[in-house]
């Protein structure tokens, strides 16, 4: 652990009572997928604090890919080569798109269907050109990752789209106005999964393992505006009787 995680850890448990209480849960979570020599690829990595806690787990190699230039340079500068950073978006195919950019930083989305359904306010400034990769092409580079954190502000199946080979884990942002996004993530990942969710920034699974129609029947069950993860680990094949 660096100097600065030290620090910072420190402070925490001194001063923010509060916000490492919130970090340890946070590790308790991740650590059902996430143990030591872990390859984890962190698809919408915004400032690295969860990135952050990944490399606490013991992972061995940690992937951010951030398509805001400025959250990677952060990135970059303050885990060094502790983690890959990669400043692109993810899509369904390679190639070039417009990143629209929020006020707050972790709004930030290529999707314009969820511009117009997002909580109204003063919530955009501007866009940028990004560049896009797919799942299939970092798992080229990378190798088949153990867990994959996918949070792009309903852009979620996009990113999906692009992958040809299972994940053994893998979590996704749901918004329960604009369920589409959490329906075709089921879909893309197909049979052989179980799931569970999470609230709102909530590091705790609120339900048991379920399966897909499940987790359309619990997001059913939220207020409009309410968001989460879907966490989905494969099923392991059960022994055949002789």
């Amino acid at each position: 652990m660096n100097t600065y995680r030290l620090a910072r850890n420190l402070y925490q448990r001194l001063f923010n009572r509060r916000y490492w209480r919130h970090r340890q849960a946070q590790r308790a979570l991740y650590r059902t997928f996430v143990t030591t020599g872990s390859l984890v690829f962190d698809i919408g990595a915004n400032r690295g604090n969860v990135s952050e806690t990944f490399l606490e787990l013991g992972a061995r190699t940690v992937v951010a890919v951030e398509p805001n230039a400025a959250l990677a340079d952060h990135i970059r500068r303050r885990y060094g080569r502790q983690i890959r950073v990669e400043n692109v978006a993810v899509g369904a195919e390679s190639g070039h798109a417009e990143l629209n950019m929020g006020r707050d930083a972790g709004h930030s989305t290529l999707s314009r269907e969820w511009m117009k359904r997002a909580p109204t306010g003063d919530r955009w400034a501007g866009t940028v050109s990004t560049e896009v990769t797919t799942l299939d092409a970092l798992i080229e580079k990378y190798g088949r990752p153990d867990f994959v954190k996918i949070d792009v502000e309903a852009y979620e199946a996009e990113v999906l789209s692009g992958l040809s080979v299972p994940l053994q884990a893998v979590c996704f942002e749901y918004q329960v106005s604009y369920p589409e996004v959490a329906e075709r993530c089921l879909a893309l990942l197909g049979e052989g999964y179980e799931y569970a969710l999470t609230r709102g920034e909530e590091p705790v699974l609120t339900t048991h393992w379920i399966d897909g129609a499940g987790v359309l029947e619990g997001l059913k069950l939220l207020e409009h505006h309410a968001y989460g993860d879907v966490f989905a680990r494969r099923i392991k094949d059960k022994p055949q009787r002789r």
